[in-house]
């Protein structure tokens, strides 16, 4: 991690290769950018990005307000969330800061230093033994529960979400760290913040439906959106969706080892997992193809430019008979 923290200068340099960035970007065809850029992963509302440039940042792109008041009101909660989890839950998160590039429609930038590619728990799952499979996953739920005893300290005036899936981990010295007796896990996925005061979002609901077409929003916003935010404050339905998420991975040896330590040591049973794996399909599948109609439309039929970023397709894998009776075995 950085030895030194960011400086006015350096916030002030990345701003404006930012703004510079923001203005000539092209999105639609990446490959034709005239500052090129990396796409690092893609999220629900956003997509991580490297800038040439800026390679040692992670930057997470998020076009989801419709001003800057709206936007400036979104840094002060995603400030406020660092530091939340760094102070007050003890997990450890990169040095970060919020930018605000504003345009027509603003947009919100998430500055992390960016870690080595070796210290990502993603990376160091499918490449490690079925033992310390078992460790990293134990370690990762271990963190999880951090946030659940802040919340359970607070009850119901005062919660911050979590979303624990194995991609939002780095361990401190990559496979070695397994080998220390308190590995020094990170938590990486900041710039979604989720805080609740008086059992209330603090993030505006329409902020996570800029995305899909207005028409759809009231029926995404009924179907599916409460359930999907709901499980990042349940301390079960994280390492639900922490579990489910594992299934996605390349390594089904370990897959299977860690579903078995869930199971056994945190109660939350196999079938359970796999149900909850198959909704998770849909749910996302259906966010997707929303997305690509809006897209579509906007850029087809009115001919206007569209401010996301969409993946190939969803993270989340489509789990078949063979899968299932392999996990059973």
């Amino acid at each position: 991690m950085m030895q030194r923290e960011f400086t006015q200068k350096d916030i002030e340099e990345i701003e404006r290769v930012l703004k510079e960035f923001e203005s000539i970007a092209n999105f639609e065809n990446p490959e034709k950018s005239k500052i090129p850029f990396e796409i690092l992963g893609y999220g629900e509302i956003s997509v991580v990005i490297s800038i040439k440039g800026l390679e040692s940042f992670v930057l997470k792109r998020l076009p989801i307000f419709r001003n800057y008041e709206e936007c400036l009101y979104y840094k002060g909660i995603f400030d406020e969330y660092g530091a939340i989890l760094k102070e007050k839950v003890g997990l450890r998160i990169p040095k970060q800061f919020g930018v605000i590039i504003r345009s027509r429609k603003p947009v919100f930038y998430s500055v992390q230093e960016r870690l080595s590619n070796n210290w990502l728990c993603q990376q160091i799952f499918n490449s490690i033994d079925s033992l310390d499979s078992q460790k990293l996953t134990d370690g990762i739920i271990s963190e999880i529960y951090k946030v659940c005893n802040f919340n359970n300290s607070h009850k119901e005036k005062y919660k911050i979400g979590i979303d624990g899936q194995l991609s939002n981990w780095a361990l401190e010295n990559g496979k070695e760290g397994l080998n220390q007796k308190n590995p020094h896990f990170i938590y990486l996925d900041t710039s979604t913040p989720l805080i609740k005061e008086n059992g209330r979002e603090k993030i505006p609901a329409d902020n996570f439906l800029m995305s899909i077409p207005p028409a759809l929003k009231f029926f995404v916003k009924k179907l599916f959106l409460k359930e999907v935010l709901e499980r990042y404050y349940d301390c079960r339905s994280v390492i639900l969706d922490f579990s489910s998420n594992l299934m996605n991975e390349k390594n089904t040896k370990n897959v299977k080892n860690s579903l078995k330590l869930i199971s056994e040591k945190y109660g939350i049973k196999l079938q359970e997992i796999i149900s909850y794996h198959k909704r998770d399909y849909i749910i996302w599948r259906t966010f997707l193809t929303l997305r690509k109609i809006h897209r579509l439309i906007l850029t087809n039929v009115l001919h206007r430019k569209y401010r996301f970023l969409l993946p190939p397709e969803i993270s989340v894998k489509k789990i078949t008979k063979e899968d299932i009776k392999y996990f059973k075995e």
